[in-house]
């Protein structure tokens, strides 16, 4: 016989001392699920492996080992990106080369990304999944001819919002269905046959609520998301840094393992917090 709920209950107290004890109950409802956990990881770009080979042997050994936050996933750029010394990208040349016959790597790759990937996958204890994300095609493919610039997509934009929806279904989603690559990323309804997931930034949650997210996840439960930016670092110290973010990802990572259902859970209190100098027994 399945189970359909259970109960956890914790007792809270405050630290060395059992008082002020209070009990809460979890309530897991094992039948109402939600995503499934892809996995957890950090981006392998050009100033992460750059960062990397400037630590001295001990300290590579001790960021890179299978005892820290188990990490699963990696996003690696495709080309150059905004955490590059310069703008690059893959078969610059010859100029318009339309059936890229000479698709590359960078010295950058082989010098900084690759050493750090190989590291990566040797330490892990699970294999390492990677998401690989485009940033800017060579400038030959570009009307302004240059790495930057968005005056065509803006006037694009400005004429008719859904722009890159209908080149997404028009172009570019038959286009990868066709071949071996089938991952790309989303908006316009009918865009939603070709696209696995979608990869969010962190940043502008003060412009845009952070609940988006929920509605994206029960409009479309079969979309994986992936949050796949954010940065900290003192590059000029032969350290690394543990902050209180490393701590509370590893609440996450080392206990929810690739393939996680994430279930419902519902509180007897209003709220938990759990604040210092308390304890759960």
């Amino acid at each position: 016989m399945l189970l359909k709920f259970l109960t956890l209950s914790l007792t809270v107290c405050v630290l060395a001392r059992k008082v002020n004890c209070n009990q809460i109950d979890l309530v897991l409802d094992l039948k109402r699920t939600y995503q499934k956990i892809q996995g957890f990881g950090g981006a392998v770009t050009d100033a992460a492996g750059i960062n990397w080979k400037s630590l001295n042997t001990a300290l590579r050994k001790l960021l890179t080992n299978n005892a820290g936050l188990e990490y699963n996933m990696a996003r690696v750029p495709i080309g150059g990106c905004d955490f590059s010394t310069h703008p690059y990208a893959y078969n610059e040349l010859p100029v318009n080369d339309k059936y890229l016959s000479n698709f590359t790597l960078s010295p950058e790759d082989y010098k900084y990304r690759l050493p750090l990937l190989s590291e990566i996958t040797k330490t892990s204890k699970v294999p390492v999944n990677i998401v690989a994300t485009t940033w800017s095609p060579p400038p030959w493919m570009k009307t302004n001819n240059a790495y930057t610039g968005v005056d065509l997509l803006k006037s694009l934009v400005q004429k008719d919002f859904q722009y890159g929806g209908k080149w997404i279904v028009g172009n570019l989603g038959p286009t990868i269905k066709k071949s071996k690559f089938k991952n790309i990323v989303k908006k316009y309804p009918k865009a939603l046959k070709y696209i696995d997931g979608i990869a969010v930034h962190y940043y502008s949650d003060g412009k845009f609520a952070p609940h988006i997210l929920d509605e994206v996840a029960k409009t479309h439960p079969e979309k994986f998301i992936l949050c796949t930016e954010a940065s900290e670092v003192f590059a000029d110290k032969q350290e690394f840094y543990k902050e209180p973010m490393y701590y509370a990802l590893a609440h996450f990572t080392k206990f929810i393992p690739r393939n996680s259902i994430r279930i419902k859970v519902k509180s007897s209190t209003k709220s938990v917090e759990i604040k210092e100098g308390t304890q759960i027994i």
